[in-house]
């Protein structure tokens, strides 16, 4: 009795899950293959790459992408670093250490990405340092066009990426 209560359950979801494709979907099919995967993950790690090969470069503009993709890969690398310290058997006194000096190779990138996020506003790059204002200016939508500090990022695509049919924002 379990067994075919658990087999008519799986059978009313996947067709439930069906009629919700449809509605949305209208016959395509979509579907994250393993390379679909892999080439996101590339494209994110790119924008990461970006900031940090930018990282004296305070002229200019970022978008958002750019901006919260390196806060989260961040944010991510110091999680996955102290854990792994940790369960290395690592003292926590070392791996704080360990997480200070990332912290601090990356006070350099991390300021020049955030005045280049202001400047796509159209602030000045001392917005920055005003503290739950910032927060709101760095999930704000840029300036459309160009203003005093440059073209538009979001808008201005000079190279094409080496993955067909994706554009990743690469200045020049």
């Amino acid at each position: 009795m379990g067994l075919a209560f658990f087999i008519y359950l799986k059978v009313a979801l996947l067709s439930k899950l069906q009629k919700i494709k449809s509605l949305f979907f209208k016959n395509e099919t979509i579907y994250l293959s393993r390379l679909c995967l892999s080439k996101l993950k590339g494209i994110i790690m790119k924008w990461y790459f970006i900031v940090l090969k930018k990282f004296t470069q305070f002229s200019g503009r970022a978008r958002r992408n750019e901006f919260w993709v390196y806060i989260i890969i961040s944010l991510l690398i110091i999680m996955t670093m102290g854990i792994t310290l940790l369960l290395a058997g690592l003292k926590p006194q070392k791996v704080n250490l360990i997480i200070q000096m990332f912290i601090f190779l990356n006070i350099l990138p991390f300021s020049a990405v955030s005045v280049r996020r202001m400047k796509d506003l159209g602030k000045s790059g001392w917005y920055i340092l005003i503290p739950i204002y910032n927060i709101y200016l760095t999930c704000s939508e840029g300036d459309v066009g160009q203003n005093k500090y440059g073209k538009d990022p979001k808008r201005y695509i000079p190279k094409r990426s080496k993955y067909k049919n994706n554009n990743v924002y690469q200045n020049a």
